[in-house]
């Protein structure tokens, strides 16, 4: 049996915990767990989430409600923006905005100074 939303929904939990999926989601680590595979570990069915599982979900992961519902299956023909589709998102890009979102601002400021240096040292070198 297919499980493609469970597939999607793990990479979308990146290398966050499952507790701390749980923790941001407000639902279970098993029953997080549980939707990755597909399945009901213990009565062996097939498990599908409900749309309110999928919104609190998308709010942990940082991802639009709208992608989730539609690879859920529960809206059709929705034009979503092509910028919300998985295919835009870099899983290590998506992995690292989620660590740096639970930065202080202080470090925040630290890495924006970080990055704007090396963009300025990448500009020179093409300069020369």
């Amino acid at each position: 049996m297919e499980n493609d939303l469970g597939r999607f929904l793990e990479g979308l939990r990146g290398k966050l915990s499952l507790r701390d999926a749980a923790n941001k989601s407000g639902l279970s680590h098993t029953y997080i767990r549980d939707l990755e595979l597909g399945i009901n570990r213990k009565t062996k069915a097939p498990i599908r989430p409900s749309a309110d599982t999928l919104k609190q979900l998308a709010q942990a992961y940082d991802y639009p409600v709208n992608g989730l519902l539609k690879k859920a299956g529960y809206i059709e023909d929705v034009q979503v923006n092509k910028e919300m589709t998985e295919e835009r998102f870099d899983p290590e890009v998506r992995s690292l905005a989620r660590d740096i979102k639970n930065l202080q601002s202080s470090d925040k400021e630290l890495l924006k100074g970080l990055i704007k240096s090396m963009q300025q040292k990448g500009k020179k070198a093409l300069d020369e």
